[in-house]
């Protein structure tokens, strides 16, 4: 039976030395950091995004909260639900349908 382990640790004695290098645990910290930054910028961007399409600052913040609290799924979500135009695209439309209401009623 020693002689297995030996064979076995031999075999995947490469892929040991790789796991527990030093630049292996650099680069895996570095992934890991990436993630984290790539969460929050995720999360900023709803907040932006959401205080652009939404009157309402609860809408805004729970928005806000669950692309934070459910990382990289909540943005997601929030993606799927969103107003589909800006405030200021539906006040300037709506500008639009007036000015067209007054200049058919001139006429």
């Amino acid at each position: 039976m020693p002689g297995s382990a030996l064979i076995a640790a031999s075999a995947f004695g490469p892929v040991n030395r790789v796991l527990h290098s030093t630049a292996f645990e650099v680069a895996s910290n570095l992934m890991l950091l990436l993630a984290v930054v790539f969460w929050l910028g995720l999360a900023d961007w709803v907040y932006r995004d959401a205080r652009r399409r939404v009157d309402d600052a609860w809408i805004v913040t729970t928005a806000t909260l669950l692309a934070l609290v459910v990382p990289y799924v909540g943005p997601l979500v929030y993606l799927l639900v969103r107003a589909p135009e800006t405030v200021d695209d539906v006040r300037e439309r709506e500008l639009e349908l007036r000015a067209l209401e007054e200049s058919l009623g001139r006429s």
